[in-house]
């Protein structure tokens, strides 16, 4: 009977997995695995629409369009150069050997340049007064200007 008793005690006591936590780190990892998953999945538009439409349904005026056009090449144009400002300092920071602070600075860089890439794409689609862009399209239209 003290064999079972000190066999109870030591189960509940001495409960190693529950320690580490080894169920969330097991909850965590399914998580993480299917944000990984969802990154990778394409989404079908909710809406499909011309840009016609999308003028017409958000009551734009020519003028509007116009601002917008230049304020998202205004935009996309402040993002590169803070982005390119961000990867001067990261360079500064790798070469005095603080490495944490050169991954922060990098992961910020990247970020300035999607916020520049996402202005610029709306500013094609609207130079060009078309929806639904591809980035190939994107691209080739960019180095036409």
């Amino acid at each position: 009977m003290a064999q079972g008793k000190s066999r109870h005690f030591i189960k509940t006591f001495l409960n190693v997995p529950r320690w580490v936590g080894v169920s969330e780190l097991v909850n965590v990892g399914k998580s993480i695995k299917s944000l990984g998953k969802s990154l990778f999945v394409v989404k079908q538009p909710e809406r499909i629409e011309t840009f016609e439409q999308a003028v017409e349904r958000l009551h734009l005026s020519e003028a509007d369009i116009k601002n917008r056009c230049k304020w998202s090449r205004i935009t996309a144009f402040i993002y590169f150069l803070a982005a390119l400002v961000f990867l001067g300092y990261g360079v500064h920071v790798l070469l005095l050997g603080h490495y944490m602070s050169f991954v922060t600075t990098m992961v910020l860089t990247v970020l300035l340049l999607t916020f520049s890439f996402r202005e610029h794409f709306w500013y094609t689609q609207m130079k060009h007064r078309r929806l639904g862009f591809t980035v190939k399209e994107w691209f080739k239209s960019s180095l036409n200007f």
